[in-house]
């Protein structure tokens, strides 16, 4: 209990010793007066053991006034009592780890009804932190695994050329090469995968900062799209886009929103039917920017679209043999939502469109 609060308790006990006092006090006072008054003023009563009489009485007259100080006290005071008991009992239980997120019930408005409001308060508290580390640890355990498998997989090819080529197991210098490029393609491939589980752990640091500046998003995006256009041509895909005619002015860390922008390009480019057509939609709504980007595709993935999203997601939207490492969606999920804003995708008949939210103003981590 914090020091407010053993005030607070310290005055109602100190307030309701003055009411019994008072109370005791006026029963007393009125009592004795009406008795000493009717038993002074009739002559009959004056005989041998009259003070004896009236000392016995007047004893009664104070015992009744202590017990109904008493009563006055310990009423109320129990009562508080047993309901501190009752929180007491309840913070053992919560204190046992299956019974976080207990709550006790609160009864009345006074200083105890806010002291079980802060355990309720305390108890969803620590059961969230529980539910966080618990997630964190499987989070870690299936980083490991996945890494793992990921990882072994081109070290296992760039091993086994390497002892190709050690123990000259090439026959003209054609095949030499072809073990050197393909040396090269995985080696690539590894330091892929280990840059983008770097990025991720980065962004997942609790002390990560964004760097914030004032751009015009339309150009960005513009330039971007412009960046991709031969690569585009080259596999048959047009884009037709949708730009606002004023300006987009947003604060953003430009070059994670950058990454963001390129990831869903390249998706859109590598897993779209060639050819086809990209549709790029960017709005300005009240105080976000909103961007989509549609394209068809041949089937559509069979998990849910949030799944997407999910870190060494495997399906073929998400994760491919050709060196994807299924971080990519996830790293920019995490980045907008850095932001302040959210991303998402739906699916529609035989297209799959990805949309992201931002707010135009910086949005300060806590």
């Amino acid at each position: 209990m914090n020091l407010t609060l053993v005030n607070k308790i310290a005055v109602k006990l100190l307030a309701l010793i003055a009411l019994a006092l008072v109370a005791s006090t006026l029963i007393f006072l009125v009592l004795a007066h009406n008795f000493s008054f009717k038993f002074l003023s009739d002559p009959s009563r004056y005989t041998g053991n009259f003070v004896a009489k009236y000392n016995i009485v007047m004893l009664l007259i104070f015992l009744l006034s202590i017990l109904v100080f008493i009563a006055i006290f310990m009423i109320p005071v129990n009562r508080k009592l047993g309901y501190l008991h009752y929180i007491t009992q309840e913070v053992r239980r919560i204190a046992e780890q299956n019974n976080l997120g207990l709550v006790v019930e609160i009864r009345g408005k006074d200083e105890l009804a806010e002291l079980g409001l802060s355990i309720n308060a305390m108890s969803q508290e620590l059961q969230k932190n529980f539910e966080r580390e618990r997630e964190a640890e499987r989070t870690k355990s299936e980083l490991i695994t996945n890494l793992s498998h990921d990882l072994r997989s081109p070290l296992t090819s760039i091993i086994g050329y390497l002892d190709l080529i050690k123990g000259k197991k090439f026959k003209t210098e054609g095949e030499f090469n072809d073990y050197l490029d393909t040396i090269h393609s995985k080696s690539q491939k590894l330091k892929g995968l280990i840059d983008e589980l770097f990025e991720y752990t980065k962004l997942s640091h609790p002390g990560f900062k964004l760097d914030y500046q004032k751009i015009e998003f339309s150009g960005l995006l513009e330039q971007i799209i412009g960046e991709y256009l031969p690569v585009l041509d080259g596999e048959g895909l047009t884009i037709s886009k949708k730009l606002p005619q004023e300006d987009v002015e947003a604060e953003i860390d430009v070059e994670k929103i950058v990454r963001v922008l390129t990831n869903l390009l390249e998706n859109a480019a590598k897993y779209s039917v060639k050819p086809s057509q990209i549709e790029i939609l960017l709005t300005k709504k009240a105080d976000k920017v909103r961007m989509s980007i549609l394209n068809e595709v041949e089937h559509l993935p069979a998990q849910p679209p949030e799944k997407l999203f999910a870190r060494f997601y495997k399906e073929d939207y998400a994760r491919t043999e050709d060196g994807s490492s299924g971080l990519g969606l996830a790293i920019a999920q995490k980045i907008v939502e850095l932001h302040g804003g959210s991303i998402w995708a739906i699916y529609l008949d035989k297209a799959v469109e990805f949309s992201l939210e931002l707010p135009l103003a910086a949005h300060p981590r806590p």
